[in-house]
């Protein structure tokens, strides 16, 4: 998915991984979602015009509800629920979505064959903003099967 306008991929904030654990908050408790993801925090370009919570926020609605997506929850992160998997935890695979200081929206697309979340988080006044994208999935085998036995 790509940037707003006027808004561009921090690198140095920014993840993509074939395969990675990331919490999702569903309105009680973080799910652990284990696939393929990819937070990206999004800066707005210097000097042009921010776009506020309210339009980061509708924005991403209409885009996933086009692709048959269902919002599970809007708000922020209940501090239970970052308490329960524990503060390290959230950050480590939450990054900038769990917060219970900024305001999430959490999506579930789910189609026959495949299973994605999506979570925007607005930053605040700043007009910064979170995208993660997490499409469950095994892990894929890295490493290929010796013909030695293991001793």
């Amino acid at each position: 998915m790509s940037a707003l306008k006027n808004y561009e991929v921090s690198s140095g904030n920014s993840e993509d991984y074939d395969f990675e654990r990331a919490y999702v908050y569903d309105g009680k408790k973080l799910l652990s979602v284990e696939g393929k993801v990819s937070q990206h925090f999004f800066d707005s370009i210097n000097g042009e015009k921010k776009a506020s919570e309210t339009m980061i926020h509708r924005n991403y609605e209409d885009l996933l509800k086009g692709l048959g997506a269902t919002k599970v929850f809007a708000g922020p992160v209940s501090r239970e629920a970052i308490e329960k998997v524990g503060q390290a935890n959230a950050y480590k695979y939450g990054k900038w979505s769990v917060s219970t200081d900024h305001d999430t929206d959490a999506y579930v697309i789910r189609q026959k064959d495949k299973e994605v979340w999506v979570q925007v988080t607005s930053l605040g006044g700043d007009g910064d903003y979170n995208l993660t994208v997490m499409e469950r999935s095994a892990m894929p085998q890295s490493r290929q099967p010796s013909s030695k036995p293991i001793s």
